[in-house]
């Protein structure tokens, strides 16, 4: 789903429509297809992201009630934990201490809550923070609005301020440390050092949005406004440049080595860089996930009157369906915890549905680090 228009196409939600999916709440849902067990649990006022740490705990950031809540799958809801006026962002660190980018005040605040939920630190970082990625020495990286990119320590200090291109959303870090940076105003990748040096400036498509790392250390960006795909080795030399489905949000790199698409569908580009399939699944796709198996999850906020549930669809390698579960209300996210749940948060139903067993766990990223405890920035 286009994230600017996200806000705005649910304003026209009915109060009844809500009071539909808050009625699972904690419940067995009966609008499964298939066998797993679904519960939906209540969480905080439009939640936004998730994502699952290394100890089989999964967090969701709430935007408009200003909160984190703290989900597992014995318990469902641990706790829910106040943080800074609107929360844009998070990631959750080694320790399992979760980072939440907030755009209130001026300059933004990056809180440090630790794995109990207690809140150990706000710290100053630019003008309204967005992305956050964390890297292997524990250092946290926040892209902000006024074109510049924050590094704080682990412990919160302030370490740099860096230049960027404009308009960054979103912030990876690969093997060797070197930090990547979508900048979607001037439809460039910056690439920094782990000690913040520029290191390189790249021309992509038009609105870079996401970005993903392969095994081999490649860049993939996905540009919405031209719906094609950047390739970028790991020289910082364009290696290629696809059409894919139109309006790509997210990319993600499956066991094999194929990068996976989703816009208005999801594209299949294998390990060769060759366009394998484009698949019409759902209607309104919103994220996705990949489990250690190469089962795709794709989130897709499909509704009507009628039916007002999203969907979540689990696809194979060639591109089928062969599961699909009901969730909630306004579908936006998706993480897979280290036992192989698989949970969606449901923005407008203000409920999170937890999938039992349904994935192979933990996520897979192609390469592990801490910066890969989080569920993603754009």
């Amino acid at each position: 789903m286009n994230q600017y228009n996200f806000n705005r196409k649910y304003i026209g939600f009915t109060i009844g429509l809500l009071l539909i999916v808050i009625s699972l709440t904690g419940c067995t849902s009966s609008k499964s297809n298939n066998s797993e067990n679904i519960k939906t649990f209540q969480v905080g006022t439009f939640p936004l992201k998730i994502a699952a740490d290394s100890f089989g705990n999964v967090w969701v950031l709430n935007s408009n009630s200003s909160t984190i809540t703290k989900l597992d799958a014995s318990q469902g809801v641990i706790g829910t934990y106040p943080v800074d006026k609107t929360p844009s962002n998070m990631a959750v660190d080694a320790q399992g201490n979760v980072w939440v980018s907030t755009t209130y005040a001026v300059p933004g605040i990056v809180d440090k809550l630790s794995s109990s939920g207690t809140k150990i630190g706000a710290y100053p970082a630019g003008v309204a923070p967005v992305g956050i990625a964390i890297d292997a020495s524990g250092n946290v990286w926040i892209v902000n609005a006024t074109d510049s990119l924050t590094e704080l320590s682990s412990t919160g200090s302030l370490l740099g301020t860096y230049t960027v291109g404009q308009t960054p959303v979103d912030v990876v870090i690969d093997a060797k440390g070197n930090v990547w940076v979508s900048n979607e105003s001037d439809n460039t990748v910056s690439e920094l050092s782990p000690t913040g040096t520029t290191i390189g400036t790249y021309s992509v498509g038009i609105t870079p949005t996401a970005i993903a790392i392969d095994h081999q250390g490649n860049i993939w960006v996905a540009n919405y406004g031209d719906n094609t795909v950047t390739e970028i080795n790991a020289s910082g030399v364009t290696s290629g440049k696809y059409s894919v489905i139109t309006g790509p949000n997210h990319i993600s790199i499956d066991p094999s080595g194929n990068v996976w698409v989703e816009g208005d569908g999801v594209t299949k580009i294998d390990a060769d860089g060759i366009i394998a399939g484009t698949f019409n699944i759902g209607t309104d796709l919103c994220d996705m996930a990949i489990d250690f198996s190469g089962t795709i999850w794709v989130v897709d906020d499909s509704n009507t009157e009628v039916n007002p549930y999203g969907k979540v669809y689990a696809i194979n390698a060639q591109g089928s369906i062969t599961k699909s579960f009901y969730v909630g209300v306004a579908p936006s996210g998706i993480a897979i915890d280290i036992y192989g749940n698989v949970w969606v948060i449901n923005t407008v139903s203000n409920t999170v549905t937890e999938i039992t067993g349904a994935a192979k766990g933990p996520q897979y990223f192609p390469y592990t680090g801490s910066q890969y405890y989080g569920g993603g920035n754009w």
